[in-house]
Order: C-alpha cells, then structure tokens, then sequence
C-alpha cells in the first residue's frame, strides 16, 4: 500500500470519485448495505477509479457514522466489509486505503467524537492507516478522534474535509477558514480541505478564502450542479471542465485532490492526465489571508443607475442559468450582449423560460463575480414582476426581454439580433409587464 506522505512529496495525491452517485444503489437501500448485498459490484467501483489512475480510494462507509448511532446491528459487519473490499482491490495497484467516515450526529446522549472513534478504532484494528472525516459541516468531535486515531496509531494519516458553500460557509453557518484553522491548531490532523457542495470554479474561489495554513490543502468537488428530472437527480459536469479547473489548483499548490458527487471514472481520468502534464515541482499552496470583517461597499454609481437615474430607457437581457457549472458559454453571451449595446445583464431566479423539467439552478450571487471580472460590470438580478414592480415604483423606465440561456452563447446572439420582439420596449405605466413572451 502507498505511502500517502511520500507521494505528497514528489506530487499530488489523486482519490478517485463519487461511490453513492455512481454505483446507483437499488431505491430503499444504503449504498453501504451493498458491501454485504453486492460486494462484486463495489470491487468493480473501487476498480474502475483505480484503472483511471487514482492514487488512493475510500472504503464504502460514508454512512457509517449515522448508522452506529441509529443503532444499526450491521455497522460493524459493513465496516468490516468496506475495508476489506477497498483493501483488495487496492492490493492490484498499490493504491492507498482511506477509511471514509461521513458526518455524525453530536448529541448529549452520544457525542459526535464518541462514534468517530468506536468507527475508527475498528477500521484501525483491521489495518486502516489512513483515515478521512469528509463532507463536514462542523468540526464537533473531530479533533478528538483525530488525537484518539494517533493515539492507536501514530504514524497515520488524518485528513478532514468540511462541505462548504460558495459563500464559504457550511450549513451550520461555519466559515471555511475558521475550520480550518481549528484543524490545524488540534495538532493531529495531516491535511485540511473542502468537498462536496460546491462545483470545481467555485471551489478555487473558495480556497483563496481559507486563510494561510501549515497543512496540505485538499479539493474534493461535485461534478457540477444537479439536475433534477423526475425522481432522479444528475450531474452534467463534463470531465474535461473538471479536469481543467482542478489542474489549475493543483497547479497553485493544492495537493490532493479528487471528486465527490457526480464524478465518474472518467473525471478521475481525465485530471490525471491533465496532472501528469503538469511540471513535477509543484509549489505549496499560499491562499490568502481572510481580511478582517468590513462594512459593505454599496455601489452608488454605475453606468446602469446613471441612466435610470436620469429617466433613459434601459434594456436588460435575462439569461437563464447555465446547465452546470461551466460559465464558458454563460460569460460569452453577456460579453457579446454587451459589445451589441448599452445592455444591462441579468439572470432569471426561479423560473425557467424553456422546457417543462425543472432544474436546480445555481444561486444568484454565484454568477455575479465571474460577470464582473469578466464583462466588466456588475449583474442586476432581475426576478419577474417584483423587479419590475421596483423599478416602476421608482419611476424609471424599464425594458425586460427575456434569452434562453443554449448549449453555445452564440445562438443566443443571433436570436437577440434577429427576433424583432426583442426590440419592443415595454413600458410601464398603469401596471409592470414582462416582455418574455414570444422571445
């Protein structure tokens, strides 16, 4: 089995992927349950991200932790199960073994720290060197398994991850840099980082907000944004996106890396070709320091307030969200709106102007910075009537014409040109309309 700390001295690690989003477990069961119901097609998980090139996999046990607490009879069989399986398939590569333990619930009754550790005391006497608290919200109990693990074994290696936000917080109204900084004083964690949650361009912004750390930073993001269809939700990152976001922060120092929700082996292939193209000496991660807390810039002076403040006409295009998480074809098509005009770019909220399949949509404020570093002007959120409504209340004149955000911006350029109704002002005297119709 790989020496983790040696690897991390001549280059990134790579993990491999999602195991729950993509081996499919049967409705009603627990993807762990498979360790003992399907161990065959677990060891084909654990085979197909190894044959991608991962450099390390983790045992199917992420739902442990909140099934020893629910009094589950079976935690300790699928624990057994969930090394032993990881182990074997390991064994073909050399791969090194990380016991996955997802969040538990911190209770008076049962502390959080009190089901890590009865979990990582089992994983450690069937061999576990390797140990990864993942998909965190908090760090309730975390520092005390991590000294308890060290205490059992002390040449392990602890790494703990936390689910962060875009806005750098964690359900639980947790600052990523607070986080990491608590892991960092306990004196037993080996590497800190982020997973889940986030698509791989927010999770780069999100590493320049943690603050400067000792420990090796880790980059576990999903494969993009969910798409919900029916009853089934779907990631529609492409790998070759993936891939090139996470190169960069490995390229900026990062230095483990891997997927969460919705990567595939093909994700995992696709970034360890693009890490293998990167030069051997890698320099050490310098993320920037968190400024201390100011009060809020509110902006008084842009070109859109100036017009509207003077009573000019002002047209905004609503752009819908963008189907994953690739802002390429997004950030084009408010580029090119813009240089057609005097154009105000905004995004729908909470609806959607094609097809009858809902989707989660990316937030709002998501999109704001990439449109203002890279079209140079800020986003104006434009959210149906009540917009609408507030702008006449405020006595301006106000144009809204609604673009279906397509596969390419460029398509969305030619509608906007050629479909005359766009042109069509709407004016708001007695009541506030939406010109979308017919676009």
């Amino acid at each position: 089995m790989s020496d983790v700390r040696e690897i991390l001295k001549k280059r990134p690690l790579l993990f491999d992927g999602g195991m729950g989003t993509y081996y499919k477990a049967k409705p009603g069961q627990e993807c762990e349950q498979a360790n003992l119901l399907d161990p065959e097609g677990v060891l084909a998980v654990h085979g197909a991200y190894l044959e991608a090139g991962a450099d390390a996999i983790k045992t199917n046990t992420f739902g442990l932790p909140r099934m020893a607490a629910a009094g589950n009879p079976l935690w300790e069989a699928l624990t057994d199960e969930g090394w032993r399986l990881a182990a074997q398939a390991a064994a073909k590569t050399g791969a090194a073994v990380f016991a996955d333990l997802g969040p538990a619930p911190d209770t008076e009754a049962l502390p959080a720290a009190q089901i890590y550790t009865a979990l990582a005391e089992r994983f450690a006497a069937l061999g576990a060197k390797n140990f990864l608290f993942e998909t965190l919200s908090s760090d309730a109990g975390v520092a005390e398994a991590a000294k308890k693990i060290k205490e059992t074994v002390p040449d392990a290696f602890v790494l703990v991850s936390f689910a962060v936000l875009p806005d750098g917080y964690t359900r639980e109204g947790r600052h990523c840099a607070e986080l990491v900084r608590s892991m960092t004083a306990c004196g037993a964690v080996d590497a800190v980082g982020l997973n889940c949650v986030s698509a791989p361009g927010a999770m780069r912004a999100l590493v320049q907000q943690l603050g400067e750390t000792k420990l090796p930073l880790a980059v576990m993001p999903n494969a993009g944004y969910p798409v919900v269809t029916r009853t089934r939700v779907q990631y529609q990152g492409k790998p070759e996106y993936f891939a090139r976001e996470l190169a960069r922060l490995a390229a900026e120092g990062v230095r483990i890396l891997g997927g969460c929700c919705g990567t595939t082996p093909a994700h995992i292939a696709a970034l360890r070709t693009a890490l293998d193209a990167l030069p051997e000496q890698l320099p050490v991660a310098a993320a920037a320091p968190v400024p201390a807390a100011a009060k809020p810039k509110v902006e008084t002076d842009d070109s859109f307030l100036r017009k509207l403040n003077a009573g000019k006409k002002v047209i905004a295009i609503e752009l819908d969200s963008p189907k994953d998480a690739d802002l390429t074809g997004y950030l084009d098509g408010a580029r090119r709106l813009q240089a057609a005009g005097e154009l105000r770019v905004g995004q729908k909220i909470g609806c959607l102007a094609q097809g009858p399949q809902p989707r989660a949509q990316r937030g709002g404020t998501a999109h704001r910075i990439p449109v203002r570093a890279h079209v140079g002007q800020d986003q104006h959120i434009v959210n149906g009537l009540q917009q609408l409504c507030g702008l006449r209340d405020s006595q301006h004149a106000y144009s809204s014409v609604s673009v279906p955000a397509p596969p390419r911006a460029s398509s969305c350029c030619s509608t906007w040109r050629s479909t005359s109704r766009i042109w069509a002002p709407c004016w708001m005297e007695s009541s506030a309309t939406n010109c979308s119709s017919g676009v």
